[in-house]
């Protein structure tokens, strides 16, 4: 049974992840509350898995029109040979300033994997480019395409198209990214809010 407390149809589950199982273990699976959303009681047309005659499909073409707004803004944008070399310097980063930028990163990841950042440092952003987290975040993308390649050939050979399901396999099989990017964000949301907060009181101090 599924966790949360919202029921599922556990055979529809099995049947989804019946070319998943290899790279996730049924045991340990925990319904990811987008997927639950998805698949409620009153969304009847996701239940619907029969094939679909994609041939009627083309043969009713959905009636297109295109429309202009009479309240039209334009910014004009200078092309690169209209700029001067010191515009140009100024507008993006040079060579030398990207080597740089490289070679700064590198070696707060190298402090951030012996935990001797100094106390001005932050390491935000550069998590994925440490080895481990590097080789875990290609896995866990080559792994989330073979889901989605290998749900698309099943439909291929039995001829249909089913978007739900293969949707559906791919959010239960990157919900844990998911998961994990949003309590990051979260987390950057606080540091900002204690930043803004912090520059708000030293301003009204200054008055």
């Amino acid at each position: 049974s599924w966790q949360l407390g919202i029921p599922f149809d556990q055979n529809f589950c099995l049947s989804i992840l019946n070319n998943s199982y290899k790279y996730i273990p049924l045991q340990i699976i925990t319904m990811p509350l987008l997927v639950q959303r998805t698949y409620s009681a009153s969304n009847k047309e996701l239940r619907k898995t029969e094939h679909v005659d994609i041939q009627a499909k083309k043969s009713t073409p959905t009636k297109r029109s295109l429309t202009f707004s009479s309240n039209v803004k334009v910014q004009e944008i200078p092309h690169l040979l209209e700029l001067t070399r010191e515009e140009i310097v100024a507008t993006w980063y040079t060579e030398q300033e990207c080597k740089a930028i490289k070679s700064d990163a590198v070696k707060v990841i190298k402090r951030m994997l012996t935990n001797s950042l100094e106390k001005d440092e932050c390491a935000r952003g550069l998590e994925h480019r440490a080895p481990e987290a590097s080789r875990q975040r290609k896995l866990n993308k080559r792994i989330a395409f073979q889901t989605v390649w290998d749900a698309q050939e099943d439909q291929w050979e039995d001829d249909m198209t089913d978007e739900e399901v293969i949707a559906i396999k791919y959010q239960m099989q990157t919900f844990r990214s998911r998961e994990a990017a949003l309590e990051l964000g979260l987390q950057d949301e606080k540091e900002a809010k204690k930043l803004i907060s912090k520059k708000s009181f030293l301003s009204k101090l200054k008055r």
